[in-house]
């Protein structure tokens, strides 16, 4: 199995973790606005120091494929792309959505529809469905969410989870077909079992061309101009 090293920036949540055989080596976590351009370096550092591997050692560089915040993603995927570039390795690209459900399956396995999501503002979230059996059952979409959303879905539990998530507790209060699991945020501690799985099968993404899947186009708002106010 591979060492590999993950880059997670797809939300406000940048983690940086070293993956090998079943095991992460190390992990580092930080939860604060706009700290990845200013923290992702070092904490790249911080890691290949504490689990004693240099950069020249890794194997591979995973990093977050999307969905999620534009900037962050853009940060994640340069860096790994100059990692990659330097040491001449090979460059995994992953959903964190996907990784978030390997995580939450493995700790509350049961026959359910899993829904791992990112908060993309007010009520709406990028979302894919996973079953029990690792299948991804829907395509990753932007979804509007109201009390009525997995009324289609109520023949088997329905677990949400991950930082867009939360925000719904309120709104599924007392429905039994849906249950909230609080404070799971996308993580380069997770998804061990897909980055080693997409190593052994040189799943790997064109390090020069690839860009991540923002799922919506990147809109940049002009600041009104004072004097037509």
């Amino acid at each position: 199995m591979a060492l590999i090293l993950h880059i997670d920036t797809a939300t406000k949540v940048s983690s940086v973790a070293i993956h090998h055989h079943d095991k992460v080596l190390g992990f580092s976590q930080i939860q604060e606005e706009k700290s990845h351009s200013a923290m992702l370096t070092s904490q790249i550092e911080s890691v290949c120091a504490f689990c004693q591997t240099p950069l020249s050692s890794i194997q591979a560089v995973a990093v977050s494929g999307g969905p999620g915040s534009y900037t962050g993603l853009r940060i994640g995927v340069s860096t790994a792309k100059g990692i990659c570039f330097a040491n001449d390795i090979p460059m995994l690209a992953v959903s964190s959505l996907h990784t978030m459900y390997e995580y939450v399956r493995s700790q509350y396995a049961s026959d359910a529809n899993y829904w791992p999501m990112i908060d993309a503002r007010r009520m709406e979230v990028y979302t894919a469905c996973f079953d029990t059996n690792g299948q991804q059952v829907t395509d990753i979409h932007p979804l509007i969410v109201d009390s009525s959303t997995f009324d289609k879905w109520n023949d088997k539990p329905n677990i949400l989870f991950g930082d867009g998530a939360d925000k719904f507790v309120d709104v599924f209060q007392g429905n039994p077909s849906v249950q909230i699991l609080k404070n799971i945020v996308p993580s380069a501690a997770f998804g061990n079992q897909i980055l080693q799985m997409k190593f052994y099968n040189s799943d790997f993404v064109d390090t020069a061309y690839f860009e991540p899947d923002y799922i919506k186009e990147f809109r940049l708002i002009q600041p009104k101009n004072k004097s037509q106010l």
